[in-house]
């Protein structure tokens, strides 16, 4: 999760992803200065909003504005579900149905009067249809909070065909319309493919039977553009899982040690135009099947799909 501050209005509509920005936006239904009108967000009160996804897509990170005036930061859950039609409602008003598809959090740092912007990461494939997003607490690993927060209204309405509706926890519990403008929006989650690993990783399983170090190179591309290190803010890591006879897989990546390329910190290199790590298998003495994939630095910068994958077996 993370928090930032950002003022950028766009139509409801799926933009096609540029690596001049990192992430394009897919809804966003508010802009401009706040004014006087709130939405009430709490256990009681959960606002939402409709929106349109016309191709399928991967909704990477979503938030709004926030006015927070309690004195710590409030863990506020986001929902995604899943619509009928321009008109339809979830479900259920406590969303224990099987319309909502995902969910994630958002950390609203305390804000005093002045709102601020606050979003999320949850990485989901969305195909064309209508769906909402619905914000609040006391659900889905969200902390518990009856005031304090809200979702102020702000001067422009970008979506002027949908209102915010407040799926109302009370009894009797239903959905509430409302009128002030809040400000929800999603991004559309910046999607990068490798090409590689080269030789020798390329090549099935390679055995090895002392400590020695397997060179990861490869290629990350935004459709037919290379990415380099000043394209993102985070480089890709190695994974390394360990797989022998019938128990599940183990993640042994905190044992990975690099040896001329890469990090300490699992990370790839970039240079001669490829990104590099050279791993030592020195730490990796148990028999069986190690397999070496390149991930993310950071799901909500980028995620990588395909992927790269290499396989060391010790014998």
């Amino acid at each position: 999760m993370k928090s930032v501050y950002r003022y950028v209005g766009l139509m409801v509509s799926l933009m096609f992803l540029s690596f001049n920005s990192v992430a394009q936006d897919l809804f966003d239904t508010a802009a401009g200065a706040t004014t006087s009108g709130n939405v009430g967000l709490s256990d009681d009160f959960w606002p939402s909003h409709r929106f349109e996804v016309t191709s399928t897509t991967t909704l990477g990170n979503v938030g709004g504005v926030f006015r927070n005036t309690t004195s710590g930061t409030v863990d506020v859950f986001a929902a995604i579900v899943s619509l009928t039609g321009s008109t339809d409602l979830p479900d259920s008003t406590d969303l224990t149905t099987s319309d909502v598809i995902g969910t994630t959090l958002v950390s609203i740092a305390p804000t005093g009067s002045t709102p601020g912007e606050f979003e999320g990461t949850i990485n989901l494939e969305l195909t064309p249809s209508f769906y909402a997003i619905v914000f609040g607490t006391g659900a889905f690993g969200a902390d518990s909070t009856s005031f304090g927060l809200a979702m102020p209204s702000l001067v422009t309405d970008l979506a002027p065909t949908q209102a915010v509706i407040t799926l109302r926890q009370l009894s009797p519990a239903g959905f509430i319309t409302l009128s002030p403008t809040a400000r929800f929006f999603g991004s559309v989650a910046t999607v990068l493919s490798c090409v590689g690993f080269e030789r020798p990783m390329d090549g099935g399983a390679v055995k090895v039977k002392k400590n020695r170090a397997l060179p990861h190179k490869a290629q990350l591309f935004d459709g037919s553009t290379p990415i380099n290190d000043l394209n993102i803010t985070a480089p890709p890591v190695i994974q390394v899982i360990f797989k022998v006879g019938t128990p599940a897989a183990t993640d042994v990546t905190g044992d990975a040690v690099p040896a001329g390329a890469g990090t300490d910190g699992n990370q790839f290199e970039f240079l001669d135009s490829k990104w590099h790590f050279n791993l030592k298998t020195k730490n990796y003495t148990a028999p069986g099947a190690y397999t070496t994939t390149m991930e993310s630095g950071d799901d909500g910068e980028y995620l990588v799909d395909p992927t790269c994958t290499g396989l060391f077996v010790i014998k």
